[in-house]
């Protein structure tokens, strides 16, 4: 599976919360919660590295808000897609070529408000930033 991987890019995930929510799987399925993401610059894929020890830093206004090494992402980042692979194929679906896929948060939600800057550190991979506005 990851000899199909082109690129990575560092990226973090936009959540907006449109509903309260009192069942998980519902809000799943509604994709209460996914806004967009945030992509960074790619870089090539290469099958030595090891994603597990990419770590990510998450940075609000400058100050270190908490980082993590890509193993808490079940265990390797590439698991992830992996088990989407193998979910979609019980539906008959599949990955194709040129899609995007978000492998999972190395780290919790952080709330943001206007005028805020959010950057995100992947060693070895690169940074992706923003500014909030409204």
């Amino acid at each position: 599976m990851a000899e199909s991987v082109d690129f990575v890019y560092p990226a973090f995930e936009y959540i907006e919360k449109r509903v309260t929510v009192l069942d998980m799987g519902v809000a799943f399925a509604d994709n209460a919660e996914h806004t967009g993401i945030v992509l960074g610059q790619p870089v090539r894929h290469q099958i030595d590295r090891d994603y597990r020890q990419v770590v990510c830093a998450l940075f609000k206004n400058t100050s270190l808000i908490d980082s993590a090494p890509g193993e808490v992402v079940l265990g390797n980042p590439l698991n992830s897609i992996l088990w989407l692979k193998q979910r979609l194929e019980k539906y008959q679906r599949q990955l194709t070529e040129g899609m995007v896929v978000m492998t999972g948060s190395f780290l919790r939600q952080l709330p943001v408000s206007s005028g805020d800057h959010i950057r995100a550190e992947f060693s070895g991979l690169g940074v992706v930033d923003v500014n909030v506005v409204n």
